[in-house]
């Protein structure tokens, strides 16, 4: 697929990148290792999430306000197609395909409507070694690395094939916002985001929920 139709498909969350890949190195795990985001990715401003859609101060996950997105998602069918990457599978939607950037860090697997006009796609960002640490630290590790660029916003927590997961959502630019769900399966961090146009919030939103139902480890 060519996806120079999508300008925001080849930039990655740099931020997160780099903050994971700290995380890696203290875990000792060099082959998780990212590579240096700022010689290979454009860098990309974090923008704090608009106070309009925040409950109040006292909702906090892992130091980070809680935030609220659409919940009345439209159905995705899913296909019987499955996409494999480290210790992880899930079903393809369909319409759908398995795409392949050159843009560096590399995801681990990445996905996006045939239709190469609809702004959003889903990614499984670089899977890192985050050692004995849980997923309340490792969010919170992100937020300290995250503290210089903006205000992050945390997402009602969820299960993926049986293991917690933490929300996060992060406005790029006002065309570009990542929504991640971070998961720890076997010692590893397994960013999983889907990136889009909030124009197409719901539909964006739709699919990762439909392929995060689909999730399976191992």
């Amino acid at each position: 697929m060519d996806l120079a139709v999508r300008p925001f498909a080849v930039v990655p969350a740099v931020a997160l990148s780099l903050t994971l890949g700290a995380l890696a190195s203290a875990a000792g795990c060099a082959s998780g290792t990212a590579p240096d985001p700022a010689t290979n990715a454009p860098q990309t401003a974090i923008i704090a999430v608009p106070t309009a859609t925040a409950t109040p101060s006292s909702s906090v996950v892992a130091g980070l306000r809680l935030v609220s997105l659409p919940t009345d998602l439209p159905s995705v069918a899913l296909g019987d197609e499955r996409v494999r990457g480290q210790d992880y599978a899930y079903s393809l939607p369909r319409d759908w395909e398995q795409v392949h950037p050159d843009a560096e860090p590399r995801p681990d697997s990445m996905i996006a409507p045939r239709d190469g006009t609809l702004p959003y796609y889903i990614a499984v960002d670089q899977v890192l070694g985050v050692g004995p640490r849980s997923l309340d630290e490792v969010v919170s590790e992100l937020a300290d690395g995250f503290s210089g660029e903006g205000t992050l916003g945390a997402l009602p927590g969820r299960t993926v094939a049986g293991y917690p997961s933490a929300g996060v959502i992060v406005d790029a630019s006002p065309r570009t916002r990542h929504v991640y769900a971070i998961s720890i399966y076997a010692g590893r961090a397994f960013p999983i985001r889907v990136t889009y146009d909030p124009d197409h919030e719901r539909e964006a939103l739709a699919a990762l929920a439909a392929v995060l139902d689909s999730w399976t480890w191992g």
